[in-house]
C-alpha cells in the first residue's frame, strides 16, 4: 500500500474512482460495455425475484437456483482488451460504468469476487475488474474489504491496496471499538513486522495515521494513545497519514497530539503540514487554522511557507503563474510571519518548476530578481539555485547567484554553475 504523490486534479480525479486501469480505454466501447453490465445485472435480480429465465448477452455460464449468472469472465476480458486510445479527456462512459456496479448490494459484490476468483483470467483482466468491484466493496461494506484484500496492503500500485487505509476510516468512522481490536489482532499477529533496518513499516504507519484521523473527531484520548503506543521516532510518520484528512473540526485536538508527542523540533513541520490549502488569492482558511490551533511564531512561519509552496504549485498545474500572484503572497505573508517574507517567496518560486523546464526557470528567475531588486534577501534565491533544474540552466542561475550579498557564500555557488 503505497501513499499517492501529489497529480493535477485531472488525473488525482481518476485515481480517486479507482479508475487507474481504465484510463487509457475507448469510450465507444465502454459505453458498449457499460449497457451490457447494465442488462447482467438487472437481470441477475430479476431472477432472484421470480421463477422466469431472464437473458442477457454476458450470461451464457449456466444459471444458479436463483437465477442466471453475470458472465464476469467475458466482462473482464472486454474491459481489459479495449483499445488504447484515451479516455482522460471525457469520463462520462466510465462513471456510468461505476454507478452500475454501485446498485449492487455488498453480497453480490463479495459473491462476484469469489466468481472472479475462480476463473482462469490472465492477470491483468483480473485485476481490472477486481479493482471495479473491490472499489464499491470498499464503500458499502469496509469491514469485508478490509479482510479479504489485507493481504494485499503492501502491493505497489495495485488500486486495491491503495483503498485499505480508506475503508479503515471508513469503518473506523463507524465503529472505532471494533476498528482497534481489529487493527490490534492484525499486529499481535505479526503482519507488520518487518526486516528493514529502521524497524519501520510504512504500511504500519498509514494504518494507524489513518485509525487516528477517525478517532480524532470522536475520540480524542483514544487518539492520543495510539500515537503515544509507538515508538517515538516512528509517530512523527503516523501523523503524516493523520493530516492527509480534513483538520477543519480537530485541528485543536490535533496540534494537542503533536505538541505532546512529538518532539520540539518536528512540531512545527507537523502542522504546517496539516494545514488546510488556500487558493491563490484567499489564505484565510491557513490564517484560521493558525489561530485555531494558538500557533506560535516559529510554528505560523512553517505555516506560511507550506502553504504558499504547496498553492503556488497547484496554481502551476493549471496556469502561468504571474507576479500578482506572488504578490498576493507576499501581502499575506507580510501579515502572518513577516520574518520569512523571502524565504516563503523563494520556495514559492521554486514549488513550480518540474523537468528540463527551462522557460519556466527563466521566468521565476526573472520574478525572483525583480523582488530582491526592491529589497528583498539572498532567502528569495537559494531555492531556485538549490533545485536540480538550475543546474540544467547554468546561465540563468549565474545571474541569479551573482546578486548574493555573501561573497563567500556567493563564490561557492557560482562554482556550481561553471
Amino acid at each position: 500500500m503505497k501513499p499517492l504523490a501529489f497529480v493535477p486534479p485531472a488525473i488525482a480525479l481518476i485515481i480517486g474512482g479507482v479508475w487507474t486501469g481504465f484510463q487509457r480505454r475507448s469510450i465507444a466501447r465502454l459505453d458498449q460495455q457499460s449497457l451490457l453490465l447494465e442488462k447482467s445485472i438487472a437481470n441477475a435480480r430479476a431472477a432472484a425475484q421470480s421463477e422466469e429465465t431472464a437473458s442477457t448477452s454476458l450470461s451464457d455460464r449456466g444459471s444458479r437456483t436463483t437465477g442466471q449468472v453475470i458472465d464476469w469472465k467475458k466482462i473482464a476480458m472486454q474491459v481489459s482488451t479495449l483499445n488504447e486510445r484515451s479516455v482522460v479527456g471525457d469520463l462520462r462512459a466510465l462513471m456510468r460504468l461505476r454507478e452500475q456496479v454501485s446498485a449492487m448490494t455488498d453480497q453480490e459484490l463479495l459473491t462476484a469476487l469469489d466468481e472472479i476468483a475462480a476463473l482462469d483470467l490472465p492477470k491483468e483482466n483480473r485485476t481490472a475488474v477486481e479493482n471495479m468491484i473491490g472499489a464499491q466493496l470498499a464503500e458499502k461494506a469496509p469491514e469485508a474489504f478490509l479482510t479479504r484484500f489485507f493481504n494485499r496492503m503492501d502491493s505497489g500500485n495495485d488500486p486495491i491496496g491503495w483503498q485499505l487505509s480508506r475503508a479503515l476510516a471508513a469503518w473506523a468512522k463507524d465503529d472505532p471499538a471494533a476498528t482497534m481490536r481489529w487493527l490490534d489482532r492484525q499486529i499481535a499477529a505479526g503482519a507488520f513486522d518487518t526486516k528493514s533496518l529502521d524497524g519501520k513499516n510504512r504500511a504500519r504507519f498509514e494504518f494507524e495515521g489513518t485509525l487516528v484521523a477517525a478517532l480524532l473527531s470522536s475520540d480524542a484520548t483514544a487518539a492520543k494513545d495510539r500515537i503515544a503506543g509507538l515508538p517515538p521516532e516512528h509517530r512523527a510518520e503516523a501523523l503524516r497519514y493523520t493530516r492527509k484528512s480534513s483538520m477543519d473540526a480537530v485541528a485543536t485536538a490535533y496540534a494537542a497530539i503533536v505538541r505532546e508527542q512529538l518532539p520540539l523540533a518536528e512540531q512545527a513541520n507537523a502542522l504546517a503540514e496539516a494545514a488546510p490549502s488556500a487558493s491563490a488569492n484567499d489564505y484565510g482558511k491557513v490564517t484560521d487554522y493558525m489561530n485555531r490551533i494558538a500557533a506560535t511564531s516559529s510554528e505560523r512561519e512553517a505555516c506560511v511557507e507550506e502553504t504558499g509552496a504547496r498553492t503556488i504549485q497547484q496554481l502551476s498545474y493549471e496556469r502561468d503563474v504571474k507576479q500578482e500572484d506572488i504578490d498576493l503572497l507576499r501581502a499575506w505573508t507580510a501579515k502572518e510571519a513577516p520574518a520569512t517574507m523571502d524565504r516563503t517567496t523563494g520556495k514559492a518560486l521554486a514549488s513550480t518548476l518540474r523537468e528540463d523546464d527551462s522557460a519556466r526557470f527563466t521566468q521565476m528567475a526573472e520574478l525572483a530578481l525583480r523582488y530582491h531588486e526592491s529589497g528583498g534577501g539572498d532567502d528569495l534565491l537559494f531555492p531556485l539555485l538549490d533545485h536540480w533544474v538550475a543546474e540544467q540552466n547554468p546561465d540563468t542561475a549565474k545571474k541569479l547567484a551573482a546578486r548574493i550579498s555573501d561573497e563567500k557564500r556567493r563564490k561557492k555557488i557560482l562554482r556550481k554553475f561553471k
